[in-house]
């Protein structure tokens, strides 16, 4: 619960669209790595979108290739 949107807008994913209780959060993805680094992220741009499947095994992929 994040009711003071506080983690909503230091990920930058807050969405206003008028009142307060209709502010909502895009649909994302973060990797994060075990220093607490994002290594990949998706932010969407409308409520409908998401990424694939195949990207984000891919961007998981990256990251073990990388550990």
């Amino acid at each position: 619960m994040d009711s003071s949107r506080d983690v909503l807008k230091a990920y930058g994913v807050w969405h206003a669209v008028g009142l307060a209780s209709w502010n909502i959060a895009r649909p994302a993805l973060f990797l994060v790595d075990s220093a607490a680094a994002i290594r990949y992220s998706f932010i969407a741009r409308r409520q409908d979108e998401f990424p694939s499947h195949e990207e984000i095994m891919e961007a998981i992929a990256s990251l073990k290739d990388e550990g």
